[in-house]
């Protein structure tokens, strides 16, 4: 038998160490989107010049129908310029009304500009408004 069969303790602490290493801080921020909620995950904020890099979730109250399926809620990671309002996607997931993934958008090459009184807007207001670590 190996170590951790031997010592269950030692097993369970290395699993809670794992599991509780990084956990999402998911803050709400204004939009004022009928049955949209919108937040970012603080902790996952970083910052290199005026760029930032960051999750975001969006929240539906009602689902929306993408590619003949049903999702109500997405995650986001996105790379913004502070700076020039720009953003650029790097991940998407959308989920269903049971948490099961829908849809996954991988890396866009294209950097878009970021239209006011959108979500976009919100989402890069907070999150440069953000006092975070430069890294």
């Amino acid at each position: 038998m190996g170590v951790i069969m031997k010592k269950p303790a030692l097993w369970l602490a290395c699993f809670a160490a794992l599991t509780t290493a990084y956990a999402a801080d998911w803050v709400p921020i204004e939009f004022d989107g009928d049955g949209v909620a919108i937040y970012i995950d603080k902790t996952s904020i970083k910052a290199n010049g005026s760029k930032r890099l960051g999750w975001s979730k969006i929240v539906r109250e009602t689902p929306q129908v993408f590619e003949g399926k049903l999702w109500l809620s997405l995650v986001a990671m996105h790379e913004f310029d502070c700076s020039d309002r720009t953003q650029r996607m790097l991940s998407e997931i959308g989920y269903d009304t049971e948490n099961r993934q829908v849809y996954h958008f991988g890396e866009q090459k294209e950097v878009t500009y970021i239209a006011p009184d959108t979500m976009g807007a919100a989402r890069i207001d907070a999150v440069c408004k953000l006092k975070i670590r430069y890294k």
